[in-house]
Formats: C-alpha cells, sequence, structure tokens
C-alpha cells in the first residue's frame, strides 16, 4: 500500500549515470572501456568465462545506462572502436564479449573539432557511423560575462597566491577574444558597440535590434582565439610578474608579443587582432580614467543631494508642478539648466531627455512599489550622469599640474593621493601597486585633458 521511493543523483564521480571517455593509442585502447570485461574471480566461481554473472558491467556504456554518455574528442578513436556505438544509438543495445546484447537508454554525446568531423564525414567506410549522427554546432561564448567566467575558474580565490590581478585584467582580456570571434556590423555600429550589445550593455543613442544583430552573422563564433591561448598568456604574465600584481596592460602585451608563436592563430589574421587590441587599450583607459575621476570627485553625501535635488525637479517636471526652495520656501519651475546639465554628461539629447527621465519616474515608481528608499547609485546611468556632474563642478579646484609632475611636493597632493588610493582599494578591489599605477598613468591622463582643456 506504500510506494518506496529512492533518491537518485547522477554523479560522474561517482560514475552513476554520468558517464566520460577519451580515447587512447590503439595498443591501450580496449572495446572492455565501453562494454565491461570479465571478472576472473567470479569464472573461478560459476566455471565459465560465457556465463553473464562472471562478467562486470561497468563499461562506460553500461555506466551511462538512463544517464548520458560524453565521449571526448570522440572521433579520435580507431574506426573499429566507433562500431560499438552503431547499435547503441539505433536499437539501444551494446554486446558485451561472450554476452548477449543488452539494452541501454542513453544520451550519447560526442565531442570533436570540425577537421575531424569532416574526416568522418568523407570516409565512404564510415557511412553507417555518420547515418547515426546528428551534429550541433557548439561556438565560442560571444559574451564578455560569459568569456570571464572562464577565466575566474583559474584565476581566482585560492587557485592564485601570492599574487593580486588588477580589476579589469580577465575583463579587457575577455573583451580582446570575443572581438575576435565577431563579424564586423554593418552600418556606423562598431565591433566594440556590437561586443557590448552581446553583453547586454547600453549604447547612448543607439536602438539596435539585437536579435536581428544576430541573425545577420550565422557563422559568429567559429573563429577567433579560444580561451586556451587567453588562460596561457594571464598564466605566462603572473609567470613574469615582479611586483606582485597583473594589470591588464601586461596582459594585453603578452597577448600581442605571442600572436605569431601560436600555431592556431592564422598570420593572416594577426594584424586584425593587434588592432583589436588597440581598441581594448583604448576601452581600458576611458574605464580607468573614469574609476580615477569617480574616486577624486566622488562624495557620498554630495551624490545623495545632487541625486535628491535631480529626483525633485525631475517629478515637477512630469508632474507640471513646482519645486519648493528648501531654504526659502518659495515654490520655483523645474530647474532644466540643472536637468539638462546633469543628463548631458552621458550624452542624453535635446529629443531624447523625456524618454529618459520617464525612464527615470518608473525606476523610481518601481522601488516605491517595493518599498525601497530612492538612491542614486542603484541605478548606473544617472550614478554616471551625477558623478560626472560632481566632476565638472569640482575639477577647477584640483591641482592638475601635481597629477602630471612625477615629483611632486605638494604636500596636499601627496595627502590626497593616498586617500584615492585607499578609495581604489575599497570601491573597486586594487592592490597597493595597481592602484597607485592607475593614479599615476590614468590618473595623468586626466590632468592632461583637463590642462589643455583650461588652455583652450
Amino acid at each position: 500500500q506504500h510506494v518506496r521511493v529512492r533518491r537518485l543523483i547522477l554523479s560522474e564521480q561517482e560514475r552513476r549515470g554520468i558517464a566520460t571517455f577519451e580515447p587512447k593509442d590503439r595498443k591501450n585502447q580496449d572495446e572492455e572501456e565501453l562494454t565491461g570485461g570479465m571478472n576472473w574471480r567470479l569464472i573461478q566461481v560459476y566455471g565459465s568465462d560465457s556465463d553473464p554473472r562472471a562478467f562486470n558491467y561497468d563499461g562506460e556504456l553500461c555506466v551511462a545506462n538512463r544517464g548520458i554518455f560524453d565521449g571526448e574528442e570522440l572521433l579520435k578513436l580507431q574506426e573499429e572502436f566507433l562500431y560499438d556505438f552503431l547499435h547503441a544509438t539505433q536499437e539501444h543495445v551494446i554486446k558485451p564479449k561472450k554476452n548477449p546484447r543488452i539494452d541501454i537508454d542513453a544520451v550519447i554525446l560526442g565531442r570533436t573539432n570540425n577537421p575531424e568531423y569532416k574526416r568522418v564525414r568523407s570516409n565512404d567506410r564510415m557511412e553507417a557511423f555518420n547515418d547515426r549522427t546528428r551534429k550541433v554546432d557548439i561556438p565560442y561564448v560571444l559574451r564578455v560575462a560569459d568569456e570571464e567566467k572562464i577565466y575566474q575558474k583559474f584565476f581566482q580565490g585560492a587557485r592564485i597566491t601570492g599574487k593580486h590581478i588588477a580589476p579589469h585584467t580577465l575583463e579587457m582580456a575577455s573583451l580582446w577574444a570575443i572581438l575576435t570571434r565577431l563579424e564586423e556590423p554593418g552600418g556606423d555600429l562598431t565591433l566594440l558597440q556590437k561586443a557590448k550589445l552581446y553583453n547586454d550593455e547600453s549604447i547612448p543613442k543607439r536602438n539596435v535590434d539585437l536579435q536581428k544583430l544576430k541573425e545577420e552573422a550565422q557563422e559568429e563564433g567559429f573563429r577567433g582565439v579560444s580561451p586556451r591561448y587567453v588562460v596561457d598568456m594571464i598564466s605566462k604574465a603572473l609567470v613574469n610578474d615582479s611586483e606582485g600584481c597583473v594589470n591588464p596592460y601586461r596582459v594585453l602585451t603578452m597577448l600581442e608579443d605571442n600572436l605569431r608563436d601560436h600555431a592556431a592563430i592564422a598570420t593572416s589574421a594577426i594584424d586584425e587582432y593587434k588592432e583589436y587590441l588597440e581598441m581594448v587599450r583604448d576601452e581600458l583607459a576611458r574605464v580607468s580614467q573614469e574609476e580615477v575621476r569617480r574616486v577624486i570627485s566622488h562624495d557620498p553625501e554630495e551624490l545623495r543631494e545632487v541625486g535628491q535635488k535631480y529626483l525633485d525637479h525631475l517629478m515637477a517636471y512630469l508632474n507640471d508642478e513646482k519645486v519648493e526652495d528648501r531654504y526659502t520656501g518659495e515654490e520655483k519651475e523645474a530647474d532644466e539648466e540643472f536637468m539638462r546639465a546633469v543628463e548631458k554628461q552621458i550624452g542624453i539629447a535635446e529629443a531624447q531627455k523625456d524618454d529618459f527621465r520617464q525612464e527615470i519616474a518608473n525606476w523610481i515608481s518601481e522601488r516605491a512599489r517595493k518599498g525601497e528608499p530612492f538612491n542614486a547609485e542603484d541605478n548606473d546611468r544617472l550614478r554616471r550622469a551625477l558623478e560626472k556632474k560632481l566632476w565638472e563642478d569640482k575639477k577647477h579646484n584640483i591641482n592638475f599640474s601635481a597629477m602630471v609632475s612625477d615629483k611632486s611636493t605638494d604636500p596636499e597632493h601627496k595627502k590626497r593621493k593616498i586617500e584615492w588610493i585607499e578609495q581604489l582599494k575599497s570601491e573597486f578591489g586594487y592592490c597597493d601597486v595597481c592602484a597607485e599605477n592607475v593614479i599615476d598613468h590614468a590618473g595623468a591622463e586626466v590632468a592632461r585633458e583637463e590642462l589643455a582643456g583650461r588652455k583652450n
């Protein structure tokens, strides 16, 4: 009257329901790895090597019964070892040595590369095997975030001891790898913008049909560098490092210097890949400079006040109301000049301002329904706009000449530099080495731009 349920967990490690198989050379490959073999001790008990009770049904196809068989580089097997898969795929049976056929029910997967697949497809003797094969193309990943996860498996946490990997190192290496795999988009969309769209990032002043973009490039992901090359170069950068910290510029240089030595990279593609490296360096410089600007000008209290002011004037504008001055109590019209000064920081054109303001209002309403208070830092676009506005308001009080000079003795600048380094460490995950490098290089570049702007 009761049904007894047994919980069964598939496990590759315990060889339960998931079987993995790798090819070996002809001398060391045995069909018993697939179908099982004799138990010589039990042969003495049952008196015959053809007695089913004297057989170990522990081959990989037996283990995979009611589960999954995963064959790595399966087509590198000798032809005769592929014959076992003929009946396993169509009739769902296998034939162990000196045993009757036994039923199996498994999903049989085989991994291989295109050259091996084409070789087997062109072999007339493999017609029966090819007829039972269904090809499923698995391209390289095309999202920077997904590519970065691959490298995080190798270079994060306990795997790396005694070394620090600077922020954006894995991200920029991932971006370059993705750029080598993408096809050039049509129109005035750049390859870098396409990579950002694939990564679910928004592009200012752009309204792109992402699905259509992907449909126009069906072969994406079947060319370009593999994650193996990038992993090798990051490892090499770690080995050659003498400062205890590897930064993205070192890794990008390592990627460039070893292009000609990598057999899997076509000589004709090297110049193209170097152009992509320059694109990534420019993007890295932009990101680094934005972080430097943030730590120089960022003040949570000021950001909160400016954000609240923008919110007050935004809601007054949308509701056609007036804003009460917090100090005088006087009612005033929404400050259009102030709102535009904020919005222009992230490229919001005059024609787009209403859409942007409505977007922010909808975001605020959604948070209110969830009982969450307004916090400008929780909205990436609004946060960047407000931070850039604060930067514009503060930059006139910054000693940029001291930032450019390597020999500055200004005690106030030295004090601020220490504060900036600590902020880079706490907010973005820098260490002392890479934080100082960013201040010295990206910070100096920011200073040069601002000094040049003052002269103009």
